[in-house]
C-alpha cells in the first residue's frame, strides 16, 4: 500500500526507499518471499534513478535477508555487489562493515 502512496505523490525515491527498509523488515518477520520482492524492486528503482548509496543500501540488506532465509550463496552475490557499489564511492566505513559479514560467511 505505501508503495502507490510514492507513486501518486511522484517521489520515485521515496517509495525505493520504502521498499528498502520494508524489505528487511519482512525479513526479520519470516516473510522471506514477500523481502525478496520489495528488495528486488528497491535495487530496480535506484538504479533506474542512478542513486548509488541507495542501490548499495538495498544490495546490502538483500544480502542480510538472504542470511535471514540461509540462503548463503545468493546472499554472499548480493553482499558483493554492495561492496563493488561502496568501493566505487569510497564509502570506508559501509565497504569495512560488509566485508565483515562477508568473512563470517566463510
Amino acid at each position: 500500500r505505501g508503495g502507490e502512496l510514492w507513486d501518486h505523490l511522484g517521489l520515485p525515491k521515496g517509495k525505493a526507499d520504502m521498499l528498502s527498509v520494508r524489505g528487511l523488515v519482512r525479513a526479520m518477520r519470516g516473510e522471506h518471499v514477500e523481502s525478496h520482492d520489495d528488495l528486488t524492486q528497491a535495487i530496480r528503482q535506484y538504479a533506474v534513478l542512478g542513486h548509488q548509496p541507495g542501490e548499495a543500501i538495498a544490495f546490502k540488506r538483500f544480502g542480510r535477508a538472504l542470511l535471514l532465509a540461509d540462503d548463503v550463496d545468493n546472499a554472499r552475490e548480493q553482499l558483493v555487489q554492495a561492496r563493488a557499489l561502496f568501493e566505487a564511492m569510497e564509502a570506508t566505513l559501509q565497504v569495512q562493515h560488509t566485508q565483515a559479514l562477508l568473512d563470517a560467511l566463510e
